[in-house]
C-alpha cells in the first residue's frame, strides 16, 4: 500500500472585527475546478462510488455533517453541514481531474467485469472543526482518501492520500469551511491523479 501525507497550511490575512452573536452557517457548497497539469491518460476509465450509487443521487435538500463548530470556551455550538456528501465531493474532484488528464471518465455504481482501466473509491473522510474567537475564526481540517486501481480486470494497487489544513478568517467567515475543503481536495488530487495515471499507463 502506498500512503502519502500532504501538509497544507494557509493563513488568511484580512482586516475587520468579529462582533455579535454566532449565526447559522450556510451549508458548504462550491464548484471544484481542476488545478493539475497531469497528462498522459487515454481511453475509458470507470470510476466506482464506494456506496454503490452514482454521485449526486442524494437529493437537493439533503445535508451531510462534515464537522463541528465550537465557541470560545471550546464547547460545541453547532454542526458544519455540506450540500454534498464527502464521497460525492471526492468523486466530483476525481472525475474532473482525471478527465483533464485525458480519460473518458464513466462514473458507475460498479466496475465492469474485466474492466480495462478502473478506480474504485474505497474510503473517504472529510472532517472540519471551527473555533470562534473574539476577533477571528480558526479552522482545522483533514481529508483522507483510499482507492483501488484496476487494470485489465485485476486490482493492481491500493493508494491512500491525506491532507491536513489549518486556516483563519476575520471577515467572510461563512466562506472558510468551503475554502478549506476545496484546498484539501486539491492537495489530495495533486498526489492521487499523477499516481493513478502512472499505474494505469504503466509508468509506475
Amino acid at each position: 500500500m502506498i500512503k502519502r501525507i500532504i501538509g497544507a497550511v494557509a493563513l488568511g490575512c484580512c482586516t475587520g472585527i468579529f462582533t455579535g452573536c454566532a449565526t447559522a452557517t450556510p451549508p458548504v457548497s462550491f464548484l471544484y475546478s481542476p488545478s493539475l497539469e497531469a497528462r498522459g491518460g487515454s481511453g475509458d476509465l470507470y470510476l466506482k462510488a464506494l456506496s454503490g450509487h452514482p454521485a449526486g443521487s442524494g437529493g437537493t435538500n439533503v445535508r451531510w455533517v462534515i464537522g463541528k463548530e465550537k465557541g470560545p470556551d471550546g464547547s460545541v455550538t453547532s454542526e458544519i453541514l455540506s450540500a454534498s456528501s464527502a464521497e460525492d465531493m471526492v468523486l466530483d474532484a476525481l472525475k474532473r481531474e482525471l478527465a483533464a488528464a485525458g480519460y473518458r471518465v464513466k462514473l458507475d455504481s460498479s466496475l465492469p467485469t474485466g474492466v480495462h482501466k478502473g478506480v474504485d473509491l474505497a474510503s473517504v473522510q472529510v472532517e472540519l472543526e471551527e473555533t470562534a474567537g473574539l476577533s477571528r475564526l480558526e479552522a482545522t481540517g483533514r481529508i483522507k482518501v483510499s482507492l483501488d486501481v484496476w487494470k485489465n480486470g485485476a486490482r493492481v494497487k491500493t493508494l491512500s492520500f491525506e491532507s491536513r489544513l489549518s486556516d483563519i478568517a476575520i471577515i467572510d467567515r461563512e466562506r472558510l469551511a468551503g475554502e478549506m475543503v476545496e484546498k484539501g481536495l486539491h492537495a489530495v488530487m495533486n498526489q492521487a491523479v499523477p499516481d493513478i495515471v502512472s499505474v494505469l499507463e504503466g509508468r509506475n
